[in-house]
């Protein structure tokens, strides 16, 4: 697999959860584009092609929940590599 993206790593929603990550409150962020197509996806609609670019939100999205959050936690495949 090689890191040549080939378009921009995409979310679909941002949430403070508590369940993803042990002992942590985490900006969980879902992220689309998913390949895999797993038997009982969870998130079934992530699969698709949809969102915003991660990175031009991403500090704002920190800085936003800051004081509430003690991690980041990206759910899902993204398909951001060419094999």
């Amino acid at each position: 697999m090689s890191a040549i993206s080939e378009s921009p790593l995409k979310y679909v929603e941002a949430a403070v959860t508590l369940a993803e990550v042990p002992e942590e409150i985490s900006l969980t962020l879902s992220i689309s584009n998913c390949r895999f197509r797993c038997h009982g996806c969870h998130s079934p609609h992530l699969q698709n092609d949809i969102g915003r670019p991660l990175l031009p939100d991403l500090d704002a999205l920190i800085r936003r929940y800051e004081r509430l959050i003690t991690c980041v936690c990206l759910m899902g495949e993204g398909r951001n590599y060419r094999e």
